[in-house]
């Protein structure tokens, strides 16, 4: 799988020292877990995985982006069949809690409607489902994200936030040293006190060897005390996904640094070979 510190072309604060990655595409990411683990026969039970989501390629060369549309459906979605091989392991608790973090760090950004920000927050999240499969490495203390600056830089400026999300009409941006462009919506709906944001994004680089961009999808389900939902990422049948489950937390507590008193989190990772990891990873 693709490793976000490498789309980042940084070492991501929350990818910490020890978390390994599960897999590659572009060569974005390290393999990890197909040496380790012996896959069982037949699919394991619970959670996100075997995404199968195709996004059309036009234009020249194979790098224009096919704009993303609709968004998910919501938390019940329902979810294509995993692959035949996949291996459940105990995952990694501190990636977990990461992940977590890292979600109410991009939900910050996305009140701040500044889209630079939405997309540095997006980037960080959505590949490291694979990582929090991955069991082995040593005992690490999660540390929360930055709640300002960024790894993104602007080129041009395709791109507007406001109170109902964020449109990206071919934004181009570097993060790291490296170039991309993306395409798609971020939608907010709110009802009292409850808000659902829907994500659906293709991004690109044009230097990537298959010449197709990635698909991250989603839909979030917060409120001052609670999170659900899922957020995966899919590219030439490559994925991973994470999904929220009844996570809550304490009257008054800063989120974005918080540990979940009760509720789980599922994360999963699969090649296009149909092997894979999934892991269930329970709070506090």
């Amino acid at each position: 799988m693709r490793s976000i510190g490498t789309v980042l072309g940084l070492v991501v604060v929350l990818t910490l020292v020890g978390c390994g990655s599960a897999g590659s595409a572009n060569g974005v990411g390290s393999a990890a877990g197909a040496g380790q683990l012996e896959p069982t026969d037949g699919p394991a039970s619970g959670g996100d995985a075997g995404m199968t989501d195709q996004i059309g390629v036009g234009g020249s060369g194979g790098n224009a982006i096919t704009p993303a549309s609709g968004g998910d459906a919501g938390v019940t979605d329902q979810i294509p069949p995993k692959p035949s091989r996949i291996v459940e392991t105990s995952g990694n608790k501190c990636l977990a809690l990461s992940g977590i973090r890292k979600t109410w760090s991009l939900l910050d950004a996305l009140r701040q409607k500044n889209p630079r920000l939405v997309t540095d927050r997006i980037l960080r999240l959505a590949f490291l489902g694979d990582d929090v499969t991955v069991a082995s490495g040593p005992e690490c203390t999660p540390v929360g994200p930055e709640t300002s600056g960024s790894g993104v830089q602007t080129i041009a400026d395709e791109a507007s936030c406001d109170a109902s999300g964020c449109n990206f009409d071919d934004y181009s941006f570097i993060s790291g040293i490296d170039h991309y462009r993306m395409t798609g919506a971020i939608r907010i709906t709110s009802d009292d006190a409850r808000r659902t944001v829907s994500i659906d994004l293709s991004f690109i680089n044009p230097g990537w060897s298959n010449g197709e961009p990635a698909r991250i999808t989603g839909t979030l389900v917060a409120t001052e005390r609670s999170l659900d939902g899922s957020i995966r990422e899919v590219q030439s049948g490559d994925g991973q996904s994470m999904r929220f489950i009844g996570l809550t937390y304490e009257d008054g507590v800063d989120l974005v640094e918080a540990t979940p008193t009760s509720g789980s989190l599922y994360a999963e990772w699969h090649s296009a070979e149909h092997r894979g990891q999934e892991a269930t990873i329970p709070f506090p």
